[in-house]
């Protein structure tokens, strides 16, 4: 489905008119507006007539199996497709169906990137995809892993994964020119500590203050071992942040192993989903940045904190501070969470087994929210919060001139 954001004001039928004239011309007017009227709108928003309007708040959702990249109501679970990634209408189309592994909001593009191909630009007002960088090119080339993050001069941030376990980079990416640099060189000592015996990096997103924030995880071959680390964008400086087998920084008996899924929260508080290949915990965990502590935020095995998952994958924090998050019952078959972040306790949001929702989800990889412009809104329970600190991956520049909460029909990524 295309996304129709443009809004145009209908023609004055009334002016100078009187009479006869004004019934014919109302009876004109109803007929247009039941049919006519919303063809010339989607025709000159360059979308579909039964289009989604992409709005603030919204949960946008990487499917890798489905091949799509969703829109969630973050209020009613309602799902859209955005960008069919098998359509070649289009745009340029994924090269296979288990490729889709990121995605990150700019201020005009939706950003996702494919193992297999390299990022892809999505228009937000009618799904259109062009290929802004091709990863099967150029001197830095390779696959694009999970995880992606936009920093505030609209520059890609991904996870670039060569054919040996050895060769694990983070590469930005100007879009506009595709000009690739590489910001931190996993086997380079001379960056920070090393990935040893060696490993490979699961997901990345930005903090607070537009550092990157890598989780890492050894393969099964070279034993138990998982870390986040944090690094400077400018230099790829690495700092451990906290070790997963250091038990004097929390629970150790985790693993990140194909548990996409990073996000800070507005205090700086870094959330990680874990896997449990080691012991079956399934936990969404809190890390202090600074001490690199390690607390159960929500246990996928409790059913005292809401429905039990057998999985965790894709994280966000919503513009309300609750952590948006997909995990699966038993069937395997994905949901997207709400989950309070004080308590823990999860709540449906969206259910893949309810047609009424929308299209089910089949593997869900990667969790976005869509930020607004405006400086204040209120939060779902009333509470007045600055926008942004929830859902921006790093600093935000600040913006003159704001729009109104709630208009579902002012984009937040502009006319």
């Amino acid at each position: 489905m295309g996304i129709s954001i443009c809004r145009v004001k209908p023609p004055n039928f009334f002016a100078a008119r009187s009479g006869r004239s004004i019934q014919r011309l109302l009876a004109l007017r109803r007929f247009f507006l039941n049919g006519l009227w919303a063809l010339g709108m989607s025709l000159l928003c360059g979308g579909l007539v039964h289009s989604a309007v992409l709005k603030e708040g919204d949960v946008l959702v990487v499917d890798q199996y489905a091949n799509k990249l969703f829109k969630v109501d973050a209020e009613n679970g309602a799902r859209t497709v955005v960008s069919d990634f098998s359509d070649a209408s289009q745009g340029p189309k994924s090269v296979t169906t288990f490729g889709l592994t990121g995605v990150a909001v700019g201020r005009r593009t939706i950003f996702v990137t494919d193992a297999y191909s390299g990022i892809f630009g999505v228009d937000p007002r009618n799904g259109q995809r062009t290929l802004v960088s091709d990863f099967t090119q150029g001197s830095i080339h390779g696959d694009l892993s999970y995880g992606a993050a936009v920093n505030v001069d609209e520059q890609v941030l991904a996870n670039l994964q060569l054919r040996l376990e050895s060769q694990q980079y983070v590469v930005r990416v100007d879009t506009r020119t595709d000009t690739r640099v590489l910001v931190s060189d996993f086997a380079n000592p001379a960056q920070g500590p090393l990935l040893t015996p060696c490993c490979y990096v699961t997901d990345l997103t930005l903090d607070r203050s537009g550092a990157i924030v890598a989780g890492t995880e050894f393969t099964f071959t070279k034993g138990h071992g998982a870390a986040l680390y944090r690094i400077d964008q400018k230099t790829g400086v690495r700092r451990l942040v906290s070790d997963f087998t250091n038990r004097a920084q929390g629970i150790d008996t985790v693993g990140l192993e194909f548990a996409t899924g990073l996000a800070v929260e507005s205090s700086g508080q870094i959330l990680v989903n874990t896997a449990g290949e080691y012991n079956g915990q399934i936990l969404l965990l809190r890390v202090d940045p600074a001490t690199g502590m390690r607390t159960v935020l929500s246990d996928l095995g409790d059913a005292a904190q809401g429905p039990i998952g057998v999985s965790l994958h894709g994280l966000a924090v919503a513009l309300s501070g609750e952590v948006i998050v997909s995990s699966a019952p038993a069937t395997w078959v994905p949901n997207l969470y709400r989950v309070d972040p004080r308590t823990g306790h999860r709540a449906l949001l969206s259910d893949s087994s309810d047609s009424k929702q929308g299209e089910p989800f089949q593997r869900i990889v990667e969790i976005a929210v869509v930020c607004g412009e405006h400086e204040g809104v209120r939060d779902r329970h009333g509470h007045h919060r600055h926008e942004g600190h929830h859902c921006f991956e790093g600093p935000r520049r600040e913006r003159p001139h704001a729009n109104p909460a709630g208009d579902s029909l002012i984009s937040p990524f502009g006319r």
